[in-house]
């Protein structure tokens, strides 16, 4: 009993060295392990076999001489069994331990073949002559929209980053996101001139005269006012002069006032030059003036910030309001008919369009891979020596 345990032992070491750790072992590791150890169980039957059979024809061999090429056959099995068993092993290891000469070759050379491996690649497929024909001839977002064109690849890419995106969310932890999210939003208001940004905003608007569509408005509203109004307006001015001036006069200083009122506010409507937009675009620029400069608004203004930002009440709205949004937009992006899948998915299939029907576009970027596939692949090519895991994916770019 002791004896079998020892050699499950023994056999266990032999598949260790002979395969990768066991950490992180999958499905398709095991079943390369129970493969080995039937091949390994299957070849050492067999050699046993062509023992027993080699001894027993050398024991019957002087009755039988017929036997003569059976011992023969299982003498050259029994040697190309033991070669090729020598062979192998002596690639990876010392056979049976031992530091024969010659053995555990990869072991001992790993270093030297890899330097060579590099030399061969840099100097047969990284040269510029081989590097301008193999990247001249790639088309590799040719490949990528013809893929993003195609609606059942798109919608399995537009379900692959909403599962994506779902399983981040829900790996969240909404209090810390809500904590980082408010001191960056916070960071980011306390740094914004807010002041010098909203005179610029509205000096581009005076350059472009928008501003006097307000005034344009007012003088529309004022108009409207006085028309809708004006009985009401014909009281109150009779209302006062004294008792002793006669009607009719009353009626014609109020006919004189709302004459010169329309005729002013018509002439202001039609005349791009008028005084009245002259003195109104200098109190604009007036007020931008104050509004970009001015310490009153800006430390007023920061009050307000400060007040805003500290106050806990809009932080627990902030709060709420994210837990809302992720709940929703969790709950849109589970369905299997989410209109945000919907919309990546037809996002996806124009841009793939479009790239595939603009040659313009698609030779331009394909350019510019090319021309920094080909400036990192110098780069690389030009060092004396490189090791083996610097130069696969070099070798990727030109096959």
């Amino acid at each position: 009993m002791e004896h079998e345990k020892r050699k499950q032992e023994v056999i266990r070491s032999e598949e260790a060295k002979e395969l990768p750790s066991l950490k992180g072992r999958t499905d398709k590791d095991e079943a390369l392990r129970a493969g080995l150890r039937r091949s390994k169980k299957f070849a050492t039957g067999l050699f046993i076999f062509m023992v027993a059979v080699f001894i027993t024809s050398k024991f019957l061999e002087r009755t039988y001489p017929w036997l003569a090429p059976v011992i023969a056959f299982t003498e050259a099995a029994m040697v190309g069994a033991l070669a090729d068993w020598f062979a192998v092993v002596a690639l990876f290891r010392y056979p049976l331990n031992i530091p024969i000469p010659h053995t555990a070759i990869i072991q001992r050379n790993k270093d030297k073949f890899g330097e060579a491996l590099a030399n061969f690649i840099k100097t047969n497929f990284l040269v510029r002559e081989a590097l301008e024909a193999k990247l001249n001839a790639l088309d590799m977002i040719g490949w990528v929209s013809e893929m993003l064109s195609d609606r059942e690849k798109a919608k399995k890419l537009a379900d692959k980053l909403v599962d994506s995106i779902v399983h981040v969310a829900d790996k969240w932890d909404d209090k810390e996101f809500s904590h980082l999210t408010i001191q960056l939003l916070t960071d980011n208001i306390k740094a914004i001139k807010v002041l010098p940004l909203l005179g610029k905003a509205l000096e581009v608007l005076v350059q472009q005269k928008r501003h006097q569509v307000l005034l344009d408005e007012a003088v529309s509203i004022t108009s409207r006012m006085l028309s809708k109004n004006r009985d009401g307006l014909r009281d109150r001015i009779r209302d006062e002069y004294p008792w002793w001036v006669p009607e009719f006069i009353d009626e014609k200083i109020f006919q004189k006032i709302m004459s010169r009122v329309e005729e002013t506010l018509s002439g202001i409507q039609e005349d791009v030059n008028h005084e009245v937009r002259q003195k109104f675009d200098e109190a604009v620029h007036r007020f931008i003036q104050k509004l970009m400069h001015s310490e009153e608004f800006d430390k007023g203004l920061q009050r307000l910030r400060e007040q805003f930002l500290s106050d806990p009440v809009a932080r627990e709205r902030f709060e709420v309001f994210w837990q809302e949004l992720k709940g929703r937009l969790l709950e849109d992006l589970r369905a299997t008919d989410s209109p945000v899948r919907l919309q990546i998915e037809k996002v996806i299939v124009a841009l793939g369009t479009q790239i595939a029907e603009n040659e313009k576009i698609r030779e331009s970027i394909n350019h510019w891979i090319r021309a920094s596939n080909f400036t990192l692949a110098r780069i690389f090519s030009g060092y004396g020596s490189m090791e083996p895991s610097s130069v696969v994916w070099l070798v990727f770019l030109s096959i």
